[in-house]
């Protein structure tokens, strides 16, 4: 009776040192958790809003085969290059809205359309729209993203400007020590130019591929400037 009696006594509960070392690995797990659960959350609110921007870009492609041939275009300085021809001339409309589009032969989107899900906030119905076309009669269309008010993914990026900005001055000085590899990549570049000749790409001296992403267009890479 007495050994039982002092196991008792001496089985008192946890130390301080076991206590605090349950507590620091509970916050760790929960820490874990969190950022998991935080990741697949922003992972589907982008999924949702890239469906979104495809609702968009099926009704605009609609726009193009219905209405965009009744609209004046007058030239540009920018050309396309294309399979069959280097150089073909680009032209461009007066700008349009979404209510155009709304209101267009086959009625391609409603105002309910305009409601992004991922953020329930609904795109500018005001918001301007380029219609282009090129000599070959092909129609194409470009929408500025932070014209819209109402995407995720377009402040997201702008933030990430912000930090690729920062990285900017890093990459220059790291440019020195890659100076030695850049008449290699030059060489390279050149051979890659000519096999470009046969993809769809832009010829404009004020191009930028980088700004590419700022719109929704179905431009090649490089026409989002003209």
């Amino acid at each position: 009776m007495k050994e039982i009696w002092g196991d008792i006594m001496n089985n008192k509960g946890f130390t301080l040192v076991e206590l605090l070392a349950t507590v620091v690995l509970l916050a760790i797990i929960v820490g874990i958790v969190l950022v998991s659960t935080n990741g697949g959350f922003k992972k589907s609110k982008e999924d949702t809003e890239k469906v979104f921007i495809d609702t968009i870009k099926d009704a605009m492609d609609m726009y193009l085969d219905s209405d965009a041939k009744n609209l004046g275009y007058k030239g540009t300085d920018c050309t396309i290059n294309k399979t069959h021809k280097i150089g073909v001339k680009l032209y461009k409309a007066n700008n349009i809205t979404f209510n155009d589009v709304i209101n267009s032969t086959y009625h391609p989107l409603t105002e309910s359309d305009l409601v992004n899900p991922a953020n329930d906030k609904k795109c500018k119905s005001t918001a301007t729209i380029s219609i282009y076309r090129d000599e070959d009669f092909v129609y194409y269309y470009k929408i500025d993203k932070t014209n819209l008010d109402c995407l995720t993914i377009s402040s997201d990026n702008e933030e990430n400007f912000a930090t690729n900005e920062e990285n900017f001055a890093t990459n220059e000085e790291n440019f020195a020590t890659n100076e030695e590899n850049f008449a290699t990549n030059e060489e390279n570049f050149a051979t890659n130019e000519e096999n470009s000749n046969t993809n769809s790409s832009c010829n404009n001296t004020g191009n930028n591929n980088s700004n590419h992403d700022k719109y929704i267009s179905n431009l090649p890479k490089g026409c989002t400037e003209c």
